[in-house]
């Protein structure tokens, strides 16, 4: 058996089949233990797992694993952790398209803060993803790094000394009031027209419309609940989560054009539901397929941007549609506090960087406005001037006719 090191410096030996151990306290107190196959390799890490316990790090076991086991590891515990599944997908892309060609084999152990720093310079330069996809890749790195540190694989979350690209321009491509007018009228006749009228009336989300119930509907007040969320699983199906956040759950005061709209949906749908019979699923569902399930979130994208050339008007994401209603609330003075309830935003940073993209349009629709209105308040006065010469001209007599002013010498 080799030399023991003192009390407190931890204890180096080798075994009876001939590998190298040393044993020492973490700084919490526990008993922690390294292997190797020679003593130099043993005293080595020894040493840097000693320098930790007294810059108070924790210590780092399963020095082996690599960052994809512990990924994999990781997506499968946030999971189960009643996570929402459209996140939890979006995670996996992350690291099975990104993540783990580029870092994977790296041992979270080992992983710093330059190998990070490299591999999103990678993302935004060859791969071309934007600065908005790589924040999330960032923000989804720091969570799992973090669990890393507290299960004692890592001695620090490097994520955390990365710096994130800085966030895309605000993209949104908002209908102007007008436009949204004509989108109204647009729609009208359309299966669909109820839909696309609450999506701009309400501002709700795509998955919201598509899980929404009649029994959310309340006619007589004209209030209508957001309860849930659709999600579509891979491997097909649907299911039912709910919102993405507390603040998601909601109540929204429909105005009468919705309520309109939605009425004249219900009488639709019982028709088709009649032509269906047996075939029809009762899901109870305000926008389902033809027979009664969720409607598919491509077939409805595809009829949206179908829809907006044949009607001549611009054509934009179905999110910008939620985009108007946000912008809209700005023209008509609504408090951001009031449009965050409505709109379910979680963050009223959210709302309030929708209100500051609008009011930068709205300024420069302003300045337009008062340029407009000087100018032509000096033509305006001076036509009026005019004109009320003319009058008192043609009842005083023409200028010729008139005496003239006298002019000072």
């Amino acid at each position: 058996m080799g030399k023991r090191r003192t009390n407190g410096e931890g204890t180096v030996y080798r075994r009876r089949d001939g590998r190298w151990t040393a044993r020492y306290y973490d700084a919490s107190g526990v008993r922690r233990a390294v292997y190797g196959s020679n003593r130099a390799e043993v005293s080595a890490k020894l040493r840097a797992h000693l320098k930790d316990v007294d810059d108070d790090l924790p210590a780092v076991e399963f020095e082996q694993e690599t960052l994809e086991a512990f990924l994999r590891r990781w997506l499968d515990d946030y999971r189960t952790g009643a996570r929402k599944y459209n996140t939890g997908r979006g995670y996996e892309s992350y690291i099975n398209n990104h993540v783990v060609p580029a870092l994977g084999r790296i041992r979270v152990a080992k992983l710093s803060p330059q190998d990070v720093q490299s591999f999103y310079r990678d993302l935004l330069t060859k791969k071309r993803l934007s600065p908005t996809t790589v924040r999330h890749i960032h923000a989804m790195l720091g969570l799992a790094l973090k669990r890393a540190t507290a299960w004692g694989l890592a001695r620090r979350n490097v994520a955390t000394l990365v710096n994130a690209p800085r966030r895309a321009p605000f993209e949104a491509q908002p209908y102007t009031a007008e436009e949204a007018q004509r989108f109204v009228e647009a729609v009208q006749g359309d299966d669909l027209a109820a839909l696309y009228i609450l999506a701009v009336s309400t501002g709700m989300r795509e998955g919201e419309l598509l899980a929404l119930r009649w029994s959310d509907v309340d006619f007589k007040t004209g209030v209508l609940r957001v309860q849930r969320n659709v999600v579509r699983p891979r491997g097909g199906g649907f299911r039912f989560e709910d919102p993405k956040s507390a603040s998601g759950r909601r109540a929204i005061k429909l105005p009468p054009v919705a309520l309109e709209a939605l009425l004249a949906h219900s009488v639709a749908q019982k028709s088709q539901q009649l032509r269906k019979g047996d075939r029809w699923e009762a899901l109870d569902l305000v926008f389902p397929n033809k027979y009664g399930r969720p409607l598919e979130p491509t077939n409805l994208i595809r009829r949206f941007r179908l829809l907006l050339p044949e009607a001549g008007l611009r054509v934009v994401r179905f999110q910008d549609l939620r985009h108007t209603f946000a912008t809209l609330q700005v023209t008509f003075d609504t408090p951001p506090k009031i449009a965050a309830a409505m709109l379910g935003h979680s963050n009223p940073q959210v709302t309030l960087s929708i209100y500051q993209h609008a009011a930068t349009y709205m300024q420069e629709a302003a300045t337009e406005r008062m340029d407009a209105l000087l100018r032509g308040g000096r033509a305006d006065k001076q036509d009026a001037r005019a004109a009320t010469r003319r009058k008192h001209g043609n009842q005083n007599g023409s200028a010729a006719n008139r005496a003239p002013i006298a002019q000072p010498r």
